[in-house]
């Protein structure tokens, strides 16, 4: 027997590309993420080399709607608020860049801290 949707746990993953100036933002996505910026299906790329040929199409206008490419800390807890509103009761976020130890802190110090959960 299979759980009634009203029931289940609403549960989201949210790419970002945080960093200290909204072009790095950009610039991270674009080169450590193309997928995110590649709006079709993946499963016929055959080999690394046709993925890596694709990835070099990628632009930043390919990530709008799709990867939150900013420096601007509002707009990151803006975007996540959001999905809280939705409701939203597990929420996931996934930085494309290598500045992981940063995303966390900055994260840690005035995003987490500004949600307003239910």
């Amino acid at each position: 027997a299979g759980k009634d949707p009203a029931t289940m746990k609403k549960i989201l993953q949210v790419k970002v590309s945080y960093a200290t100036s909204t072009e790095t933002a950009v610039d991270q996505a674009v080169k450590e993420w193309p997928n995110g910026g590649m709006n079709f299906p993946k499963g016929d790329i055959r080999n690394p080399e046709d993925f890596e040929a694709m990835a070099k199409l990628v632009e930043p206008k390919h990530f709008k709607n799709r990867v939150l490419m900013t420096a601007d800390i509002d707009e990151h807890t803006a975007a996540i608020q959001h999905y809280i509103n939705l409701g939203f009761k597990e929420i996931y976020i996934h930085n494309v860049g290598r500045n992981q130890e940063e995303f966390l802190k900055v994260y840690g110090k005035k995003v987490v801290p500004a949600l307003k959960w239910d």
